[in-house]
């Protein structure tokens, strides 16, 4: 996933699309569980994850990298 990314923002159009993505699909809210997921283990941190947050993100991330 992360050579996907790189390659996307190699191109000033990628780039573009990177960053709209992350700017107008995720609120950070994901981020409020990363103490539990440092302090759980990986099953558990997983679980207490919201799933709609993890979905989002997998189906905008999937959709970006087959544009390039």
């Amino acid at each position: 996933m992360l050579q996907a990314m790189q390659r996307n923002s190699a191109t000033k159009e990628g780039a573009l699309g990177l960053l709209n993505a992350i700017t107008n699909k995720h609120d950070g809210s994901i981020l409020n569980n990363l103490n539990s997921i440092f302090s759980d283990s990986s099953l558990n941190a997983v679980k207490k994850m919201e799933v709609k947050y993890l979905a989002m993100y997998l189906v905008n991330a999937r959709r970006i990298f087959k544009m390039h």
